[in-house]
């Protein structure tokens, strides 16, 4: 060959390369880490799976810069350490340290490590993840599914994926030491821990979960989440029929520097078997605003929230119908726990059996506008002072179903909520100390109208119809079409105060 020729084959080399793995030959490697070998630094590599779209290997060390896809052209190409769960002898994708990688469009599976990541192991290296479903793997200490960590350069990105059926000792579905999460749009469910976070386990690190679903995973303490001295927050993402055989159904979060913030979600049907906490156990800092604690259930104390010694804010949240074994149906304080409860409803709750009504248990550090439906077990909130509306005038209990749909469904937006019932005396009697534009249902969803802040995590909408082409309709129809669950049609009549219509139909639950 001439120089020159050399030279151009070199120039041409240097291109970004596609290079295809094929099980049955028609590609350019038979091994996906033979095409990594074979690999240079932004090069992609297409995995087709062969005719039955599934390749089985295992091991595979990822430690160049590479993008590892699979085809699109028809299922998704299964990636699988062996045909069978229980019987791989290692995990199937490791990430070197210092490498970065974007997988996407697979099915990884059956992946087994005696110790960390048993699908996948994110060795202090960047792993984006997107459009993947990680299945059925195993690991005996961290993350069945997925490891991150070894230090704080572990990034890890994942974007609608399913993490589901996976184990471990903690961290069933993902585990992140350090390091940082970013998970949208995806959902982990029906993966256990043998001990915490069924569904995720972090140790400190920075990490956010958004616009996502964590479901029917279980542990012995955090069913969904286990976190010790991390950040997390959850914004937009529905927690909801997690288990722990001990504390935090949902979420255990302890350690000095932690903080855990949720906002616009809903933790419900959580369940601490055996201990406390229905949906949240929290010994640090805690901050839940314009969301939804529901239908949990402890088999000791705070069937919605136990606060150990905490530090929390609750802000424009809905906290009902959670059910203690013991004491703190909604509610309890223990050791001294800070809690500044404002805007918020916290009614409905329940004790023992499930039919003594009990919202708070200890004392709430500061209130102001909040609605507890029981006098007796207020966390010391009194009636008609800063606005706080307890029990019937300061006695007894308010009927639950006169201030909330009791069904927690989808009043739109993307988690589920508990609508107001026309009268209901949480309309109008809030207030919005963070300004906050929407309620928990986002955008659309005004959080207030005409200075007005209903408390809790809904805002009754409100259609103006007026004649003169100065509200939001000119018809009462056209409201009612536009309408979902709890919305106030106000017909002002224009000028004259006079609407004229006819032949209206009202198939909505509208007032």
């Amino acid at each position: 060959m001439r120089f020159g020729e050399a030279a151009e084959v070199l120039e041409d080399r240097c291109l970004l390369s596609t290079l295809v793995v094929d099980d049955d030959g028609g590609g350019d490697h038979l091994t996906i880490q033979a095409a990594i070998d074979a690999a240079l630094a932004g090069d992609t590599i297409l995995i087709n799976g062969g005719s039955d779209r599934t390749h089985t290997e295992q091991g595979v060390t990822v430690y160049k810069n590479v993008i590892i896809q699979g085809d699109v052209s028809g299922t998704r190409v299964v990636v699988q350490a062996a045909a069978m769960p229980g019987v791989a002898t290692n995990r199937v994708f490791r990430v070197s340290p210092g490498a970065s990688t974007e997988i996407s469009n697979l099915s990884i599976r059956h992946g087994m490590s005696a110790n960390f990541g048993g699908g996948i192991y994110n060795d202090r290296g960047t792993l984006t993840l997107a459009n993947c479903t990680i299945a059925q793997n195993s690991a005996g200490s961290f993350g069945g599914g997925i490891y991150s960590g070894g230090g704080t350069s572990s990034i890890l990105v994942v974007t609608d994926c399913t993490i589901t059926q996976n184990s471990a000792g903690a961290g069933g579905g993902i585990a992140c030491s350090f390091g940082m999460l970013t998970m949208t749009n995806s959902t982990v469910s029906q993966n256990r821990s043998l001990q915490s976070g069924g569904g995720l386990n972090f140790y400190a690190g920075d990490h956010t979960i958004t616009n996502s679903t964590i479901s029917q995973n279980t542990a012995s303490s955090g069913g969904a989440i286990f976190n010790s001295f991390g950040r997390i927050s959850v914004v937009n993402s529905n927690i909801f029929q997690n288990s722990a055989f001990s504390e935090a159904g949902a979420i255990y979060h302890i350690g000095d520097i932690g903080v855990l913030s949720i906002s616009n979600s809903t933790l419900s049907q959580n369940t601490a078997v055996g201990s406390s906490g229905g949906a949240i156990f929290s010994s640090t800092t805690l901050n839940v605003i314009n969301s939804t604690i529901s239908q949990n259930h402890a088999g000791f104390e705070g069937g919605g929230v136990f606060l150990l010694g905490a530090n929390t804010s609750i802000q424009n949240t809905t906290i009902t119908q959670n059910v203690a074994g013991s004491q703190g149906g909604g509610i309890i304080i223990v050791q001294n726990g800070i809690l500044s409860l404002h805007s918020s409803i916290v009614a409905g709750n329940l004790r023992g059996s499930g039919n003594t009504p009990d919202d708070i248990a200890g004392a709430v550090t500061s209130a102001t506008f909040n609605l507890v439906s029981d006098a007796m077990l207020a966390g010391g909130i009194v009636d008609g002072q800063n606005g706080n509306i307890v029990g019937i005038s300061g006695a007894g209990t308010i009927d639950i179903h006169t201030i909330l749909d009791t069904t927690l469904q989808n009043n739109g937006g993307p988690t589920m909520t508990h609508a107001l019932v026309a009268g209901s005396p949480a309309i109008n009697a809030g207030s919005n100390p963070e300004n906050l534009q929407f309620d928990q249902r986002g955008s659309g969803f005004l959080r207030t109208f005409a200075g007005q802040t209903d408390i809790g995590a809904f805002e009754v909408q409100r259609f103006i119809v007026d004649d003169d082409g100065n509200g939001d309709f000119l018809t009462i129809q056209a409201a009612i079409d536009a309408s979902v669950f709890g919305i106030v049609i106000l017909v002002t009549g224009g000028a004259d105060r006079i609407h004229t219509e006819q032949g209206i139909t009202v198939n909505k639950d509208v007032t």
